[in-house]
Formats: C-alpha cells, structure tokens, sequence
C-alpha cells in the first residue's frame, strides 16, 4: 500500500500540461544547456516536439489549445533553427547537427503548409512577431477548405 506524501510526490513529479512539461525538461536540464552547444541540443529537442506535432493526427489541432501548442512549437524552434543555420560556429554546431535541424525544418514548414492549406491551422493563429521561414510558408500557402468547421 502507498502512503499519501508518496503518492503526492508521484503526482508532483508528473506534469499533466504541456507547458508544465517542457518548464520540467528545461529546469532539469538548465546547467548543460547555456552552454553554445547546448542550444543545439534543446533547437534539437524543441524540434522533435515541433515535428511530432505538427505530424499528428491534424483534427487534434482544431482544440485551441492544441492548436497554441503547434504554433508555439514552430516558431521557437524554427527561430533557434534559423540562428543555428546563419552561424554554427557560434554554437560549436558540427555539420551533421546543422544538417538535421534543416531536414527537421523542412519537415516541420511542410507539415505547416499542408495544414494551413487544409484549414486546420490559420494565418491569424501565427503573430506578427513569426520566423520568416513560417511568413513565407503561410504566403504561398491558400487555404483550400476548413477542416475544422463543424
């Protein structure tokens, strides 16, 4: 049988939200990450999630807070993408990692484009304040339909 203080400490140590999840993963990971190489590591992670997301079933992102999620994803992670791009040397980035987070963010804009195209994800749902990766993907992407109308 297990006590309360253990099953509470259980509770405490699992996170429920996304954001919750994603504060959990970068406090416990702060130390290795403000080093330059470690901001590859976490544009790395960041864009697994950014992938995975954008990758899913796709009438899970007409919840709006699913859909905050996705546009949060692709923009922090194709802003770090873009910086890691411009001047690896600046973040002890090695060919092959660079490589990766392009291949990553081609799948991610990709992904993007075919759900602005089908209406799951909109123009207004992105700020002004976008990669111009994610300005130009929503420029030459027309919304075909509406995919999450009722």
């Amino acid at each position: 049988m297990i006590n309360i203080e253990e099953y509470r400490a259980r509770q405490i140590r699992q996170p429920t939200r996304w954001s919750s999840l994603f504060a959990t993963a970068s406090a416990r990971h702060a130390d290795r990450l403000t080093t330059p190489h470690g901001a590859v590591e976490l544009a790395a992670k960041r864009g697994a999630v950014a992938d995975c997301v954008y990758r899913s079933n796709s009438s899970g992102l007409c919840d709006i807070d699913n859909r905050a999620l996705a546009v949060q994803a692709a923009n922090t992670f194709l802003s770090q993408a873009d910086q890691i791009a411009s001047k690896p040397e600046n973040f002890s980035a090695n060919q092959v990692e660079v490589e990766s987070l392009t291949q990553m963010k081609s799948r991610v804009l990709d992904s993007m484009q075919d759900l602005v195209r089908n209406g799951v994800l909109i123009v207004s749902d992105f700020t002004q304040f976008t990669p111009a990766s994610v300005r130009k993907t929503l420029a030459k992407s027309d919304p075909e339909k509406n995919a999450c109308a009722k």
